[in-house]
């Protein structure tokens, strides 16, 4: 998981020589050190070719892989990016429209960044060795193999700590920063459902979310009672109340739940039905 906070490590640079770039060549090298390039693979591809220049965007589960650079005399580390194929755990790329706060304060970030202060900081950090890439400009197919199969998920700012023990930890004063392996054991809630909870309003109650083979049971008794006037057509909905006829005349009230104060389309709008139990719904 990255926040795009600068680690001590430059991050991994693909040659550009025979590939195209998009958009003012020279601004693109004027920004290149507050640039990361990523790989992008599989389902991801289409998604990357269609963005356009100047879109910001959110990228979801990016993996980074701490990788070694051999060059004449020394051995650098630097960091990969890469956004590996399927949408598991939300990855994937989507793009901020202009009405989000974080478009719009990313935007004054930009404005206010000295770019070059930005620049002489980085001439050491972001400096590659030209021995360590084909001099092709594309990446190998072991190098592709590689980084999915090795892919590892790094928390910010922390891959330069050492591993440090359990016991060493619980000997330590609060608040300090380690770096630990743990393997997950158990964990809580079993079920999606149980992550979500029933809330009362009035008394601020809490309780878990029932099994669906309990829910009959439970609204049982609800659907028999009329359907409450003070709870139509409030500011989170829309309501209609409609006379059953071979339930004799009983009330059924739906609610139509907006979105931001606005009635969406019918195939998108959240339904809330009250007076109806739920296997009578597909009776």
């Amino acid at each position: 998981v990255w926040d795009g906070t600068r680690t001590p490590f430059p991050s991994w640079r693909v040659l550009i020589q025979d590939l195209v770039l998009e958009g003012d060549l020279s601004h693109i090298h004027r920004l290149q050190n507050l640039t990361i390039d990523i790989l992008v693979y599989d389902n991801h591809v289409h998604v990357a070719r269609s963005l356009k220049v100047g879109s910001f965007l959110r990228i979801y589960s990016l993996h980074t892989k701490l990788q070694s650079m051999n060059s004449e005399n020394q051995t650098m580390l630097s960091l990969e990016f890469h956004l590996h194929g399927g949408t598991s755990y939300g990855r994937g790329i989507r793009v901020l429209p202009e009405s989000n706060s974080d478009v719009d304060q990313l935007k004054k970030d930009l404005e206010s960044a000295n770019l070059t202060a930005n620049q002489h900081s980085d001439v050491i950090c972001q400096s590659e060795p030209d021995d360590s890439f084909p001099s092709s400009g594309s990446v190998s197919l072991y190098e592709v193999e590689r980084c999915q199969q090795l892919s590892a998920t790094i928390l910010t700012d922390h891959q330069y700590l050492e591993r440090t023990p359990l016991c060493a930890i619980l000997k330590q004063k609060a608040p300090q920063q380690y770096r630990i392996r743990a393997k997950l054991r158990s964990y809580k809630p079993r079920r999606l459902f149980q992550s979500v909870k029933l809330h009362c309003p009035k008394c601020h109650l809490l309780q878990e979310v029932p099994h669906e083979g309990d829910l009959d049971i439970i609204f049982q008794d609800g659907a028999t009672k009329t359907p409450d006037v003070k709870l139509q057509n409030t500011s989170l909905y829309d309501s209609k109340i409609w006379t059953t006829k071979n339930q004799k005349g009983r009330k059924v009230a739906v609610h139509f739940v907006k979105n931001n104060g606005i009635l969406p389309l019918s195939n998108e709008c959240l339904l809330l039905i009250e007076g109806k139990i739920f296997k009578s719904l597909f009776c």
